[in-house]
């Protein structure tokens, strides 16, 4: 079922990481989409977004252009920059 507000969307992000084991900090878009609305790629694109809200890597059209190593190293980029907590 598709969350009607914000907070039953949260709860089942929370549940998708928690089942899928991600350890990734995950951000939650609003109920109505505004990040999806401002990052909309056709095809689709995979992008990583720093501390800061800025883009760090913006990958080219998928799936045919998709390049995971990239992606995950400018994740670990993102990570390695980050303020230890």
């Amino acid at each position: 079922n598709q969350p009607k507000t914000y907070t039953e969307r949260t709860e089942m992000a929370g549940v998708c990481q928690i089942n899928l084991g991600l350890e990734l900090p995950m951000l939650i878009d609003t109920i109505d989409n505004a990040a999806e609305e401002k990052y909309i790629a056709k095809p689709d694109r995979l992008f990583v977004i720093d501390g800061a809200g800025k883009i760090a890597f913006n990958g080219a059209h998928g799936p045919a252009g998709f390049d995971p190593d990239a992606w995950e190293a400018a994740i670990s980029m993102v990570l390695e920059a980050a303020p230890a907590e």
